[in-house]
């Protein structure tokens, strides 16, 4: 008798698993399947997908033994039910078929009960990608306390999936995973050393409804941890829109809490901290501290090193979480530099995950072009703003993309008041949402119409602040045509 394996969604989690279960499942692995029997002869593997596969995808699976089953040929519904044990992608929404959820395997507690070396969690509503590749790179060109140096891999959802460290997972490897509010949704066994929680926005409601259950997905992270475990989480999440749920996260949180907040020094964290052991990283004078605070009091603080050792295009919030996850793994601060950091950093591979998050892409007749695809949420093109905003030149603004269930016409209103902002644009449908915008429907009408008013000293900022899905497959083919069109309107080699 076989024991039936569903695979559900088959982009890069669901080939990992697919290669996982057909080459280098573990005894032990299998053992986490609901109702696996160790008596078990073998595995029947079925993949099922909404869309049609491409040649090459049914190459695999059939290289597998697996069976392909489209799901305009059946409903996910009887997919499931005809399954003991179904892997789900995180890209698929099952919150209509939770009676199954006995028979569901989690992508990230499967990885955590597989991968034995340590495993930094990155999740948040905007940053995730960037910090997990620069950790990453950072962590692999580190030394640290007691000489010891990391293989760290950057997986999830910047291209790689967890499974896929499992058969090949080394002694002095390490894994920082970006580990969106999908996958964490329907966790309980994550188990990271390090959580990172860069910022919390509300996004998604389209699949998670309230902002509560959003936050929960995202605090499921942290309620896993065990107490000799860390959890590096923005300061914002102690601001009045969120304190409550913070503080009641808190409450069933065993791991060690640091918060980190770029404008707050030590003094001013005490009073907003529902807690009295934690620790706090800061910025003091252009330099990071880390503070340690036992039964309110402080007991020890520590400087680690200037934020000037970063790149200036990366965000500063971003730095102090590189700084804290670094600290809290051993790095060794005495060595550390601006050219050990600037040498780890300069990396061709690193630089496709830098791109369509403020990158500026030419500078033609004096006017810079930014590409910043990647913020998919209004709070992302906020922050993109503030930081060009500190050039002191005159700003034009791209805004477009769908609202994935959130409400944005704050942000038009904010880009209003910002006395750098000389012009704000709109493409697509949803122009509706902002006010005091120039609407249109094309990226490219916005492009000929800038072309056309720009000046000496303007920063162009391509900055959406929604979803890509109106009319690109995602942001990085929205951010690629935002490049290609000024490339060619303005006559630059690429």
């Amino acid at each position: 008798m076989s024991y039936r394996i569903g695979i559900i969604g088959f982009g890069i989690v669901g080939k990992s698993a697919l290669n996982f279960f057909s080459h280098h499942v573990s005894a032990s692995c299998m053992s986490q399947l609901p109702g696996y029997d160790i008596k078990e002869k073998m595995i029947q593997l079925r993949v099922w997908d909404k869309r049609l596969l491409g040649a090459d995808e049914l190459m695999m699976i059939a290289q597998a033994n697996a069976e392909f089953v489209c799901g305009q040929n059946q409903t996910l519904s009887e997919f499931i039910a005809e399954h003991d044990a179904v892997f789900v992608s995180a890209s698929v929404d099952v919150s209509a078929y939770l009676m199954y959820a006995y028979k569901m395997i989690n992508e990230l507690d499967l990885f955590s009960a597989c991968y034995k070396q340590p495993v930094v969690g990155v999740t948040g509503s905007v940053g995730k990608t960037s910090v997990t590749a620069l950790l990453a790179q950072l962590i692999s060109g580190m030394s640290f306390l007691g000489c010891k140096r990391f293989k760290a891999h950057a997986v999830g959802n910047i291209g790689v999936g967890l499974l896929d460290l499992i058969s090949s997972q080394g002694c002095d490897d390490l894994c920082v995973a970006e580990l969106s509010s999908f996958q964490l949704e329907l966790s309980s066994k994550s188990n990271v050393d390090i959580a990172i929680w860069t910022n919390f926005y509300p996004n998604h409601l389209d699949r998670h409804r309230t902002i509560k259950d959003y936050f929960d997905a995202k605090g499921s992270l942290l309620l896993a941890q065990k107490e000799h475990q860390v959890a590096l989480l923005s300061a914002q999440l102690l601001e009045d829109d969120f304190v409550k749920m913070t503080s009641e996260l808190l409450a069933r949180v065993k791991s060690h809490i640091c918060f980190f907040d770029a404008t707050r020094s030590g003094d001013e964290f005490f009073q907003l901290i529902p807690l009295k052991d934690y620790s706090l990283l800061y910025i003091n004078d252009g330099i990071i501290w880390y503070e340690c605070v036992k039964d309110g009091v402080c007991a020890k603080q520590k400087k680690l090193c200037p934020v000037a050792f970063f790149p200036g295009n990366i965000f500063i919030a971003n730095i102090l979480v590189l700084v804290g996850a670094l600290y809290f793994l051993g790095a060794d601060f005495d060595f550390f530099s601006v050219q050990r950091v600037h040498e780890s950093l300069h990396n061709e591979s690193l630089r496709s995950y830098q791109q369509h998050r403020l990158e500026l892409i030419c500078s033609p007749n004096g006017v810079d072009f930014y590409n910043d695809s990647k913020a998919t949420i209004a709070q992302a093109t906020q922050a993109a703003v503030e930081r060009l905003s500190h050039n002191k030149r005159p700003l034009i603004v791209i805004l477009g993309g769908t609202d994935k269930g959130v409400k944005r016409g704050w942000l038009g209103k904010w880009l209003a008041g910002n006395p750098f902002v000389k012009r704000v644009y709109c493409f697509g449908q949803s122009c509706a949402d902002f006010e005091q915008v120039y609407p249109m429907k094309t990226l490219e009408q916005v492009v000929e119409s800038i072309a056309n008013d720009v000046q000496l000293g303007d920063q162009v900022l391509f900055s959406p602040g929604g979803a890509s899905f109106d009319q690109y497959t995602n942001y990085m083919e929205r951010g690629n045509a935002f490049k290609e069109l000024v490339w060619k309107k303005f006559g630059v080699t690429k």
